[in-house]
This record gives C-alpha cells, structure tokens and sequence, in this order.
C-alpha cells in the first residue's frame, strides 16, 4: 500500500497463503505470485521486462526467502532485509554475484521519528487508508487471543488492540 502511495509503477507481491495474497490484491499490488504455483523468478522476469525487481523486501525470517530476494533483484537493484533470520543461521552468498550485480543489500529493523510522521500525515491526510490492513480488533481484556490470532491463524494482516473505555 505505502509504494502505491509512493507512486512505485509496479508492486509484485509474493506469499504462500491465498488470504494474503489476496489482502495485498486490496491493497494495491499489481500482481501475487504463489511460489508453489508458479516459478517465482519467471513470474517476476515476465512482469519485469526480463529486468527483476527494483526492489525487494524480505519479510520472511528465513534464509530461503532471503536467496531467492537476491535472485529476484535486477542489476543495482536493492535488497531490503525486514525481517530477522534466528542468530545461528548464515547465508552462503557469493560476493562475486554481488560485485557484478551491484545489487544493494539495506538492513531496515525499525523507524525513525521521521518516517513515523509521514506515515502518519499519509494516513492523516486520506492518501493511504490503513484501516484496510486490519483484519481483527481485540480489547485489552483479550490481548491474549490477539496474540494467538497474529501466531496461529493465516487469516490476519494487522491485528489491533483497543482500550475499553
């Protein structure tokens, strides 16, 4: 949704979970490949011109996913990692492929004040309705099936927890 609002021309979604895939739909992606559907790397090729992505966004915590990210990025493309692999675990990758890629590796764990202020004028402004991306609301006196909801069900995006008043 936020590359949308920023005007990216193509955004090219990935997922194993049909609910998701289709959430992403809703929120803007031009296209949602299933991997064990199709052959991720031509899908994106095709949708891409042979290029690959500008852009890749990792945010499965898992070395497999982080491979394939580098394969998916075009020459100078960037490779953006969002989400921790467990500390133990190592990628082998070849420096000569990045060398000669020039594909941009860019370690993103949270926010500065900055970002949080445009997001939140985004919202504020209409330019992005996050109120799509939550698909369940909780009161505090169930945090706990909240966090259930976020760990055991594929059927959630955002999950929010309300304040009883």
């Amino acid at each position: 949704m936020l590359l949308k609002t920023l005007s990216a021309s193509q955004v090219i979604v990935t997922d194993f979970v049909d609910y998701r895939l289709k959430a992403a739909k809703v929120a803007g992606a031009d296209l949602t490949i299933d991997p064990e559907r199709e052959i991720l790397l031509d899908s994106v090729k095709k949708a891409t011109g042979g290029r690959g992505a500008d852009l890749v966004i990792v945010t499965a915590p898992n070395i497999s996913a982080y491979l394939a990210g580098v394969e998916l990025c075009r020459k100078g493309g960037t490779l953006c990692a969002f989400a921790p692999t467990p500390p133990r675990e190592f990628m082998r990758l070849s420096l000569n492929k990045l060398f000669f890629s020039e594909i941009k590796l860019v370690p993103s764990y949270s926010t500065s004040h900055i970002e949080t202020r445009t997001a939140l004028r985004l919202i504020q402004t209409g330019k992005m309705d996050a109120k799509k991306l939550i698909t369940h609301r909780f009161p505090l006196s169930k945090v706990a099936e909240a966090f259930q909801t976020v760990v055991k069900s594929k059927e959630c995006v955002k999950v929010v927890v309300l304040n009883e008043r």
